[in-house]
């Protein structure tokens, strides 16, 4: 009976051994992928442990006010989609702050006390499709905003935006690349012309529409400015001999035109086919002596 016993023993130790090891190989419990750590009065965001892939990290009413241990904790999360930090104490964003996130698509900075940000604050971010910078104090945006290929909504209520031309030319390219500028309380607070309109209509007094150009013939010359004088003459000399048409004396015509001269001070050419053709020719011979000398004193 002994001698049947040992190999069992065996058999059982070798089964336990196997049975524990395979419970030490099982993987641990997956966490949730979203973090979220709300009105928990945090100073510094949690780093992560790497045992789950963390998709989601939710910062909102915090006291998070993105210093260099924040984004030392941030690069714990190289796989994190979507940060949100609403409602914490951020004045501004450094140079290529969240470069540590290459794979972030949603960034919110929304309730904050943002004033200024960086040239370089977004930096790195190649696939960010959102960005939520409103209820902030921001006057202006970086125009490396552009540099966001991949961005398809900015949100900007709640800011007193400074619509000078650099703000209103980079959200005139945006607005071009299909970015879509969320928010109906996306208002102009200063300059003082610009107060009160909407981001996007303000652009009108920065970039007009362009004025019509208008095609001119080649082959059509051009007046000189004594043709459009003797032309705005002869308008003159029509008017004043249409009310005497009937005198027909030498002299009453030879008076009537030095009247006309008094005013118009040049001859033109116009302005002698005109009276030959009011006056048949007949007059103008005689008072051509009157005409030349007026025209004279007139240049």
């Amino acid at each position: 009976m002994e001698r049947h016993r040992l190999p069992l023993l065996l058999l059982s130790t070798v089964i336990c051994a196997v049975s524990a090891m395979e419970n030490a190989a099982e993987p641990p419990i997956i966490e949730p992928l979203i973090r979220n750590f709300t009105n928990k009065n945090l100073q510094v965001i949690p780093g992560h442990d790497g045992n789950v892939t963390v998709t989601t990290l939710v910062m909102e009413g915090n006291l998070i006010t993105l210093s260099e241990e924040d984004r030392q904790a941030l690069a714990t999360y190289p796989a994190l989609q979507e940060l949100h930090l609403e409602g914490n104490m951020i004045t501004g964003v450094p140079a290529k702050y969240f470069s540590v996130l290459p794979r972030l698509r949603v960034l919110s900075l929304s309730r904050n006390n943002l004033s200024s940000l960086d040239p370089e604050a977004f930096a790195g971010l190649d696939f960010l499709t959102e960005l939520d910078l409103s209820q902030n104090l921001l006057m202006s945006l970086p125009a490396q905003l552009r540099g966001l290929k991949d961005l398809q909504m900015l949100i900007l209520k709640d800011n007193p935006w400074n619509c000078s031309c650099p703000l209103l030319s980079t959200i005139k390219d945006m607005n071009a690349a299909n970015v879509s500028i969320g928010g109906p309380q996306v208002i102009c607070a200063s300059p003082a012309e610009q107060a009160g309109k909407s981001l996007l209509g303000a652009t009108a007094l920065c970039f007009p529409s362009p004025t019509p150009t208008v095609n001119i013939d080649p082959e059509t010359p051009t007046a000189p400015a004594q043709t459009q004088q003797s032309q705005s003459s002869t308008a003159m000399l029509m008017t004043t001999l249409s009310t005497s048409q009937n005198r027909s004396s030498e002299g009453a015509c030879a008076r009537q035109h030095m009247e006309v001269h008094s005013v118009c001070c040049r001859l033109g050419a116009n302005h002698l086919y005109t009276h030959r053709v009011r006056h048949q020719g007949a007059v103008l011979v005689q008072a051509l002596p009157q005409l030349q000398t007026s025209a004279t004193a007139g240049g």
